[in-house]
């Protein structure tokens, strides 16, 4: 039972830089909105649409999802009888055809969703295309650009600054022939701009990166998440680098929030060995200022930055027994654990104060996802294996539920994909 969530979140607001190769339009300088990866979400409006391991869009005061297209007539696809496949530009298909490949930015006024690029041919699915997205007005949808994907950058983050969206392309040489001594020019990460109204993508930065690496951004910086090492901070107006671990540990997640920036860790890692073996590992997360890593917390799972805190699950684990797998495997027994303490935590990230709420129902590991002021998005598990011949979700995939006032987390609606 595997699952680490961990969140990056960067504030989108005006920046006065001219970066190298990327000209600058201008535009009205919008709230700031929080953008995130890995459980990725991002808030237009009083909306947040969350992405990665689960896909939604939600308005925490209404009781149902936020749909992409609102035309009761629209088939949202067509079928191409011919390939005998599925495709459209309707938001609500793209943002539905591979829940894991969308990511959204927004600059107060737009939404821009990143997917996988769709067209009746299908000509090449290592594509991925940026589209701009009116939720006031949905059918108002227009492509910014097309660029290539290339296996690792699989629902890779963007981002928008003074009019500019930044993503990172992955090139590949098809020239490649499988079972030669692959380089770094044969598969690599460049990081690309291109303006909002739509256009060719540029080099952001002249400089190729490990195509494994991962790209964050923020007003002041790039991020490249280096896995096996420490994570290179490049100054976006100097380009200037600064390497970063924390008490030896490698960065593997950036938040920003009001310009201090927030790295997650992987903290540790064990087998949890009953009647199969599961790795298991948590995360800690360090305030980084001025050059210097402060442990926040540690031992944690569901890491989220929303509404001004640090959102988060401790570490513990329960044993729940074992059971056949229901994949056809019968004679190999299936552990049943929560790795999750059964609370939720919120952290204030300007006073430092925590409130803790606990699950009202212990026979569920609650996922966390997102949370607003009392109302959080939670993906409830049932931890004890009791399901009739099928995967043990509880449907809908997601939750609401309340934070209530004694300190105790309440399921109130399932919302409907």
């Amino acid at each position: 039972m595997k699952h680490n969530v961990g969140i990056t979140i960067c504030a989108v607001t005006l920046c006065t830089l001219l970066l190298c190769g990327c000209s600058q339009t201008p535009m009205i300088e919008k709230e700031r909105v929080p953008h995130a990866t890995t459980m990725t979400y991002c808030s237009h409006g009083n909306n947040y649409y969350f992405y990665g391991y689960h896909n939604g869009n939600f308005n925490p005061a209404l009781d149902t999802e936020i749909p992409l297209c609102f035309d009761p007539l629209c088939s949202h696809m067509e079928y191409n009888k011919q390939k005998e496949e599925w495709y459209s530009i309707c938001p609500q298909y793209l943002g539905r055809s591979m829940q894991t490949a969308i990511t959204y930015t927004s600059d107060g006024e737009y939404l821009y969703m990143a997917c996988v690029a769709e067209n009746a041919d299908h000509s090449d699915a290592m594509k991925r295309s940026i589209y701009r997205y009116d939720p006031e007005n949905p059918f108002d949808l227009k492509r910014i650009t097309t660029y290539s994907d290339s296996g690792p950058l699989f629902g890779a983050p963007i981002y928008i600054y003074d009019g500019m969206i930044y993503y990172p392309q992955g090139i590949y040489n098809e020239d490649f022939v499988r079972g030669g001594i692959e380089t770094a020019d044969d598969q690599y990460m460049q990081i690309m701009c291109v303006k909002a109204t739509g256009g060719e993508g540029m080099t952001a930065i002249d400089e190729k990166f490990h195509v494994d690496n991962k790209f964050y951004m923020d007003e002041e910086n790039y991020y490249i998440i280096n896995y096996n090492g420490p994570l290179t901070v490049i100054d976006r107006e100097t380009h200037e680098k600064t390497e970063v671990l924390c008490d030896g540990l490698s960065p593997s997640l950036v938040y920003t929030v009001d310009g201090v920036q927030y790295l997650v860790c992987n903290e540790d890692s064990y087998t949890a060995s009953y009647e199969s073996e599961q790795q298991v590992t948590y995360a800690c997360v360090y305030q980084y200022e001025n050059g210097i890593c402060t442990k926040l917390i540690g031992g944690a799972h569901d890491i989220q930055i929303m509404d001004g805190a640090l959102w988060y699950i401790p570490h513990e684990e329960t044993y729940y027994g074992s059971r056949e797998m229901f994949n056809g495997l019968e004679n190999e027994l299936f552990d049943y654990i929560s790795i999750r303490a059964g609370e939720l935590h919120r952290l204030d990230l300007a006073t430092g104060e925590e409130k803790v709420w606990k699950n009202e129902d212990p026979d569920l590991d609650l996922w966390f996802v997102g949370a607003s002021d009392r109302i959080a998005i939670v993906c409830p598990r049932s931890v004890k294996g009791e399901y009739d011949g099928e995967a043990p979700w509880r449907t809908p995939r997601y939750w609401k539920a309340e934070l209530g006032e004694d300190g105790v987390i309440r399921l109130l609606q399932g919302i409907e994909e």
